[in-house]
């Protein structure tokens, strides 16, 4: 990472430079946020070099961004007048989002932001799905509603590379459970209860500690949900939870679910 920071000056004899702030107030000040300090401005100062200077007087200068976090941050440019000092001229002050590689001004932030939200959201308790059947369209598990999924005939729901590689699921006493719910309700603050829960199965443990998960359903288990249509797609949320040999319980998959209304026989 290198010179993310930018600006066009229009006096090139005179010398510029950038602080930054955080949301909470504080300053960068080499090292980590601080509260501000008058007496601490030189520690706040991130050098501006020139990089080229145009005919008419412009110069442009530039500047590297610190390696923090990613967020929202003030990039605030000064001229130093005899300094630096805190009542040095402001040139400009701008909020950007940086992503840890780039600095996104403004509202171009907003997009960086959410796309960088959503890739971290897609990792949470996501896992590679492989199976025979049900199909997989777009990684979302897609079953249809009155159908069996059984191990002997091929269908058991299977996900694998489950980072299991804290926990001991093959002990004696784990018991792995696979539960459902409609997306609707899920995104719901004070529903929490499942709509359908099964037993489910640790098959393997490979040597890097990851997983391979299964569960059975039965006809009767699929027919009691509800279809898509007249339900959108992706319209149930489902998890894979453990209670371990310690009685603790944790979260090893989630994602979402398609299920599919079946055609009957003709009247």
């Amino acid at each position: 990472m290198a010179n993310e920071i930018h600006l066009i000056h229009g006096d090139g004899s005179q010398n510029v430079y950038a602080v930054i702030r955080n949301m909470a107030g504080l300053w960068w000040n080499g090292v980590l946020f601080t509260a501000f300090d008058d007496s601490d401005w030189g520690d706040y100062v991130i050098a501006l070099t020139e990089v080229h200077a145009a005919a008419d007087g412009n110069v442009a200068v530039q500047g590297t961004f610190p390696a923090i976090a990613a967020g929202w941050y003030w990039i605030d440019k000064y001229l130093r007048v005899n300094g630096p000092l805190y009542d040095d001229a402001i040139q400009e002050s701008i909020l950007f989002y940086w992503d840890e590689t780039s600095l996104f001004p403004g509202a171009s932030g907003l997009s960086a932001a959410l796309a960088a939200i959503q890739a971290k959201t897609d990792t949470i308790g996501t896992v590679e799905m492989t199976a025979v059947s049900p199909t997989i369209v777009d990684d979302t598990f897609t079953i249809y509603a009155g159908d069996d999924y059984a191990d002997a005939d091929g269908r058991a729901l299977t996900v694998t590379g489950v980072d299991a590689s804290a926990f001991d699921l093959e002990a004696s006493g784990v018991e792995v459970v696979f539960r459902l719910l409609k997306w609707t309700d899920y995104r719901q603050d004070d529903t929490t209860e499942a709509e359908l829960e099964a037993t489910a199965t640790v098959d393997e443990v490979d040597g890097d500690g990851l997983a391979t998960l299964s569960v059975e359903l039965t006809a009767a288990q699929t027919d009691g949900l509800s279809t898509s249509p007249p339900q959108p797609e992706k319209n149930y949320a489902f998890q894979w939870i453990a209670t371990l040999e310690s009685g603790r319980t944790v979260l090893l998959a989630s994602g979402r679910m398609t299920v599919v209304k079946r055609l009957t026989d003709a009247s």
